[in-house]
């Protein structure tokens, strides 16, 4: 696990930390889905305390979400189904639908207090998705930011997915990205309960053969925070 939150050109791990936009990167790398729920509390508790935003980044093997639009007997039913396959299958407090975390998938938490930025909940997902977009331009990606449909777009199909929770007016969950993980696994699930759904991911498009996640994530920080500050 390593964090950043100076300012550095030269690093892929730093973003800025000015006051008004104090903002501390964290990357937790492969971890257990119930603990990252834990972090994730503790860094609301934290950002409460200290006024310093927090951005956690994850990776995940084998588990399903379910966001709060999934009924029970729904969670029972793929739990059962999918329990030959060892995936874990866990209904969350975020919106939306059932996803799928894998291997070689990008998943960013931004933990902000929305009250002391002055933003409000749609604009804030709308910018988590122009971060992304700006995000993956970087890596020779063309894509386009859909609110409706909760997500990221390439001409290919979906390449990311939001899933937001807004508590006590600090956010929580976030977004993944399709990086280099296995997409047939997605038909195992009907993703945001969309149908026949195509998908894309980095690998098939990017510019950078190496595609580090750690690198990936402090990349998505620092434009985070340059957006972040061009929208005050």
């Amino acid at each position: 696990m390593t964090e950043s939150n100076c300012i550095s050109p030269t690093e892929p791990n730093s973003i800025s930390s000015e006051k008004d936009f104090a903002t501390q990167a964290r990357w937790m790398g492969v971890s257990d889905y119930i603990e990252s729920l834990k972090i994730q509390k503790a860094a609301m508790d934290q950002v409460r305390k200290s006024g310093i935003n927090q951005i956690l980044g994850f990776e995940y093997e084998k588990v399903v979400t379910a966001g709060v639009q999934v009924k029970e007997a729904e969670v029972n039913f793929l739990q059962h189904c999918l329990r030959p396959q060892n995936y874990q299958v866990i209904p969350t407090s975020r919106g939306g639908q059932f996803t799928l975390h894998g291997k070689g998938q990008l998943v960013i938490y931004p933990i902000v207090d929305l009250r002391s930025r002055g933003i409000g909940v749609r604009a804030f997902i709308e910018l988590c998705l122009k971060t992304t977009v700006h995000f993956l331009a970087l890596y020779g990606i063309s894509a386009e930011l859909d609110l409706e449909r909760a997500g990221v777009y390439t001409p290919r199909g979906k390449i990311a997915f939001c899933g937001f929770k807004i508590e006590r007016g600090i956010s929580h969950h976030g977004l993944s990205i399709n990086v280099q993980n296995d997409l047939e696994e997605f038909k195992l699930i009907t993703p945001c309960g969309t149908p026949n759904l195509t998908l894309d991911l980095m690998r098939s498009s990017s510019k950078d053969p190496l595609l580090n996640m750690e690198s990936l994530f402090y990349n998505w920080t620092r434009i985070f925070e340059i957006i972040s500050k061009s929208n005050v």
